[in-house]
């Protein structure tokens, strides 16, 4: 019966080992894909943002040499819009940064992560800039809404639920740089365009007109 017993427990106690070894094993393997994943989504996050930069900077030397067409316009709607999709994909990834099964987000690639946000608000600013100097009608509807969507997530984003994760020189720097551009670019979506200017004042023109043709059928 005691060699039973030790056999039983020699075998259960195998079976204990083993199993912590397997899950010690399984937890190592896991950590490792979601690093992995997680280092893929930043890296195509970055990437999107590049590519973005790149997309305006080509738009901005059309601008400046003359060869930009009234089609190209929808060019930088469709930039604006991948930039809205990328902000998006940044909150969201940092919303489940920590949570069960998933890995915190790296401070080091939160920060290249913010800088690069920072730039890409910096060259729209740019981009505006420069259709504004050569005359081209950028204010469109859709062109305004997209931008204040953009805005409106990196507001989200330059949180400070976010920004704690940074250094405080880093936090610092981020927020004033962000703050500026940012301030520069609501006023400058928010400016009356000279074909909104004209819009208005064809239509006082026509109230003073009417109201002139009253007063004379009055008389």
């Amino acid at each position: 019966i005691l060699a039973i017993f030790e056999v039983t427990f020699g075998l259960l106690l195998l079976a204990f080992v083993t199993s912590k070894l397997i899950s010690l094993k399984q937890n190592v393997i896991m950590g490792e894909i979601y690093e992995l994943s997680l280092q893929e989504r930043i890296h195509a996050l970055r990437s999107s943002l590049i590519l973005f930069r790149q997309h305006l900077t080509q738009l901005n030397e059309k601008t400046e040499t003359n060869k930009l067409k009234k089609s190209d316009a929808s060019d930088l709607y469709n930039s604006l819009s991948s930039l809205e999709e990328t902000l998006y994909r940044i909150n969201l990834l940092l919303k489940r940064s920590g949570h069960t099964f998933t890995k915190s987000f790296p401070p080091q690639d939160l920060e290249l992560i913010l800088r690069s946000v920072v730039q890409s608000f910096e060259k729209i600013m740019d981009t505006i800039q420069l259709l504004t100097k050569f005359s081209y009608d950028w204010k469109h509807e859709f062109v305004v809404q997209v931008t204040k969507r953009c805005l409106k997530f990196d507001r989200e984003l330059f949180d400070e639920k976010n920004l704690h994760l940074l250094s405080n020189k880093a936090r610092v720097d981020l927020k004033e740089k962000n703050e500026v551009v940012t301030a520069l670019l609501w006023t400058e979506i928010n400016k009356t365009s000279k074909k909104e200017k004209k819009k208005k004042e064809k239509v006082k023109k026509r109230g003073v007109e009417n109201k002139s043709v009253e007063k004379i059928n009055k008389k």
